[in-house]
């Protein structure tokens, strides 16, 4: 492992010495993007599982990045993305059943971890497919930091209040919250409509202490109008 990092290394140093191009240097030593990409899309029209499964294509490749992902209910591994600058627009295009669904740009930066949601509904619409660069915030290793995505396509109107955010719009996240975990070893928020301060649900998702997490608020299945939470940790925590 020493001898062929050492190798690499030297070649690097050769290419930038020997009149090799500076633009192939930095193209070598810039590190990926990491992408975690959870599908949310709901249909409740279908009862089977088939109707919301999506492969993801980026502009870089013909071939899907992700490939054949199901509704997201668990933490998803990621998958790295090498970016021709250190900030750059890259086009998405979500395929279902073999068709293109829906394209969307993201702006992404070389060596940033991100969690992409899609969200909506496939009949209904609001279809969104949403990055949010993870953070790691300093907590106590007691403690867990998780921040709020509203992903919920049946509750595209409502804007929740969760934890220590009463603003919680369709498609947007809160700043990261920091709680302790229960006897369980779980972290449960009540989720209210923001409206009239109303409870809607009460929700909860795995965690470890000392741990960040991206915590998705949207539906309990494809097909399932009630509420759910699910919990991405994030990279580096």
């Amino acid at each position: 492992m020493y001898k062929s990092g050492l190798l690499a290394l030297v070649g690097v140093v050769l290419l930038s010495g020997c009149g090799g191009d500076d633009d192939e240097v930095e193209d070598l030593l810039r590190p990926p993007a990491s992408l975690y990409f959870h599908n949310q899309l709901t249909d409740f029209t279908d009862p089977e599982a088939s109707s919301i499964r999506v492969d993801v294509v980026t502009d870089k490749s013909s071939e899907p990045l992700f490939e054949d992902v199901g509704y997201s209910t668990d933490e998803q591994d990621g998958m790295n993305l090498k970016l021709d600058a250190g900030t750059e627009t890259v086009a998405f295009s979500v395929r279902r059943n073999g068709s293109d669904f829906h394209d969307e740009s993201l702006a992404l930066n070389a060596g940033g971890n991100f969690t992409l949601v899609l969200m909506g509904d496939v009949v209904g619409g609001s279809v969104e497919l949403k990055s949010f660069r993870q953070q790691v915030p300093v907590i106590p290793s007691s403690e867990v930091a998780v921040r709020f995505i509203h992903a919920m396509s049946q509750e595209v109107g409502t804007v929740f209040s969760i934890a220590s955010a009463d603003d919680l719009e369709y498609g947007k996240v809160t700043d990261y919250y920091a709680d302790v975990p229960n006897s369980s070893s779980r972290i449960e928020v009540e989720v209210r409509d923001a409206a009239d301060d109303s409870l809607m649900a009460t929700v909860s998702c795995p965690v470890q202490a000392g741990k960040v997490y991206d915590a998705i608020i949207t539906h309990k299945g494809f097909a399932d109008p009630d509420m759910a939470m699910f919990c991405q940790q994030v990279e580096g925590s």
